[in-house]
């Protein structure tokens, strides 16, 4: 009992630094709102800061290198929520990733935009790796911890043949992995081999963000909408040409709308809506 209980501690612990960080998100967005700028103008000149850095021959190479380092440190930890899908966004309205030329663009190469998906999915996937050592590590630990439990349906069919599935499911879609990569540390699945399955899906999952967004730009309602996080196809071209950031959305908008879906982000995944759902029906 006394060992349980010592373990339900560790993971309110977890659960501090969990929220510590989220907090320290907002206060980072609210921060550089109040500073007349927002998170993704500040992605943008970080990246143009890597392009920029050995001259105009070496600045395509060094867009990979930001993405790929952006890409292992969204995924490295699973307690700071950093938004590399956003940033692959904004990194995919440069010019150097048109998908076909035109009069201000005539050099466009489709396999740029390929490129730039494969450097993003490498570095996400590699990213990925710490949740499963969390897992690995901590295995008896979880084991007898509520969060463990909650977990045995998924580790039931990881162990019943499905973690491959699993593993391309989660990793090319949306949903969050990290209770997936912890099951898979838990029971010593290969990790050579959940590596190599993680950046197959992970370069899946970056190619059909990177193209999505490519199109979205192209209707002008979505495009107001993706503007409010930083991919502001106009805000980037004036940048581009000129090093300045002028963009249309003011940095409180661009707050509160980052707040906003990081509010959302944490509803899905911290309430049991399920549990919620049955207690509403008894009422």
């Amino acid at each position: 009992m006394d060992e349980n209980l010592a373990n339900e501690k560790e993971i309110n612990w977890t659960n501090i630094a969990i929220w510590t960080c989220i907090g320290s998100f907002f206060a980072i967005v609210i921060i550089l709102a109040l500073s007349g700028t927002n998170l993704g103008a500040e992605l943008i000149k970080i990246v143009y800061g890597f392009k920029n850095a050995f001259g105009p021959e070496w600045s395509l190479f060094m867009i990979f290198i930001a993405v790929f380092l952006i890409s292992i440190f969204g995924n490295l930890t699973v307690i700071f929520p950093v938004p590399y899908t956003i940033a692959l966004g904004i990194i995919t309205i440069f010019p150097e990733f048109d998908m076909t030329p035109s009069l201000f663009n005539p050099s466009a190469n489709p396999l740029n935009l390929i490129l730039l998906s494969l450097f993003a999915g490498l570095g996400a996937g590699l990213g990925e790796i710490s949740a499963y050592l969390l897992g690995r590590g901590s295995a008896k630990t979880l084991e007898d911890t509520s969060y463990g439990k909650s977990l045995d349906n998924l580790k039931t069919r990881v162990q019943s043949g499905w973690a491959i599935p699993l593993m391309l499911l989660f990793a090319a879609t949306p949903i969050p992995d990290d209770p997936l990569l912890i099951v898979l540390g838990m029971v010593s699945y290969s990790l050579t081999r959940m590596t190599i399955v993680y950046i197959f899906g992970k370069i899946t999952f970056c190619l059909y963000i990177a193209v999505l967004i490519r199109l979205a730009i192209q209707n002008p309602a979505i495009a107001k909408v993706m503007a409010y996080f930083g991919l502001d196809v106009q805000a980037i071209q004036i940048y581009d040409w000129f090093g300045i950031w002028v963009s249309s959305v003011d940095p409180i908008s661009s707050a509160i709308s980052w707040i906003g879906v990081l509010v959302f982000i944490i509803l899905l995944i911290f309430v049991d809506w399920k549990a919620a759902y049955h207690k509403l029906r008894k009422k």
